[in-house]
């Protein structure tokens, strides 16, 4: 009597060379994009069917996001045990062919100019069970290989109970970002849905930029990348757009904000752990408004100022760095005729 020995895959193959394996890793990955993907037009979109009362729309958008995240909360721990006893390829096929009729509903809905009371209340509602049938942990972030998706929702008043504020009904930022990741870069597009009662308030870049004094609805897209050009060497920048709306004062309407910046690191600079580097960029910029705003003195600003800086972060132990710095700023709020600032600074890290 022989024995066949079974078949041996060559040294490093990956598990992606399995066939059944790849077909179910591409499907995952392309589902998985699609439910983030679609929690942002989702967001976008309840927001738009709120109206124009800022309360509404935060409610909207929050409504959406808790609705994403109650099923793995709430039915997670029965809908495994329910998932084990049932088909489970029947069971992903129906369960993602009822959320694809429930899309297809609100597009719809949409397309025939439905778009009342009534449609607002089903839109809810199919939001609702849009994420219910994902109930299991299912909202993965790991998209497989070197993807992955990040989300958040920050509201800077949510200890705040007064009417206009809270987790839902005041300023908000909702954030959704892809992320590639492989060993030697990382590749980050980011979009941000956000709502301020006192301008973008980024602290950084023009008077103009911040839009201060104002009620404020922004959607920022951002691409940010980082390469490791070697072990002691890495190269990266990123560039930032700001689509925002004046929703307060006499005269109201869109501004554009840029931003960008290149930057140098240094890894392991003099010893191991420390890290020197140099950022070359613009501050946010107004570029322009399709408006003159109220309480603007321009529609954009008339110059390009660099903040240009350079630091060093040493670590002094494993739980403390000191990193001095020097900053200088051409054309200080964009403007020429601003004499250029050069500012030292020194910071102490401590980590634990």
């Amino acid at each position: 009597m022989s024995f066949r020995s079974p078949p041996t895959s060559p040294a490093g193959a990956s598990v992606l060379s399995i066939r059944p394996f790849r077909r179910l890793w591409i499907a995952t990955s392309l589902s998985s994009l699609g439910d983030w993907l679609s929690l942002v037009a989702l967001s976008t979109l309840a927001s738009d069917l709120a109206g124009r009362g800022v309360a509404a729309q935060s409610a909207a958008v929050g409504g959406v996001w808790l609705t994403s995240l109650l099923p793995a909360l709430l039915l997670g721990p029965l809908a495994g045990a329910v998932a084990d006893r049932l088909d489970r390829r029947l069971n992903m096929i129906i369960g993602d062919v009822l959320r694809a009729a429930l899309y297809l509903s609100l597009v719809l809905n949409l397309s025939l100019g439905f778009a009342n009371e009534l449609t607002n209340k089903r839109v809810v509602a199919n939001l609702g069970l849009t994420y219910f049938l994902k109930a299991g942990g299912t909202h993965a972030i790991k998209l497989g290989g070197d993807f992955k998706l990040e989300a958040g929702y920050l509201a800077s008043e949510a200890s705040n109970p007064a009417a206009g504020s809270g987790f839902l009904n005041g300023n908000y930022a909702a954030l959704a970002q892809l992320v590639y990741a492989p060993t030697f870069a990382t590749i980050a597009f980011t979009y941000v849905n956000a709502y301020s009662d006192n301008g973008l308030n980024h602290g950084t870049g023009s008077t103009l930029s911040n839009l201060s004094g104002r009620a404020v609805a922004s959607n920022s897209y951002g691409v940010e990348a980082n390469f490791k050009l070697s072990k002691r060497l890495q190269v990266g920048g990123w560039v930032s757009y700001m689509d925002a709306e004046a929703r307060t004062g006499a005269t109201r309407g869109n501004g554009d904000v840029w931003s960008y910046a290149v930057t140098l690191a240094f890894p392991d600079l003099g010893k191991k752990g420390n890290l020197g580097g140099i950022i070359v960029g613009m501050e946010p910029k107004l570029t322009g408004t399709d408006a003159l705003l109220s309480g603007l003195t321009r529609r954009s600003d008339q110059d390009t100022g660099l903040h240009i800086e350079a630091f060093y972060r040493h670590s002094v132990t494993e739980n403390i760095s000191i990193t001095p710095g020097i900053i200088w700023l051409t054309s200080p709020n964009h403007n020429n005729g601003n004499d250029d600032i050069v500012v030292g600074v020194i910071r102490t890290t401590f980590s634990f």
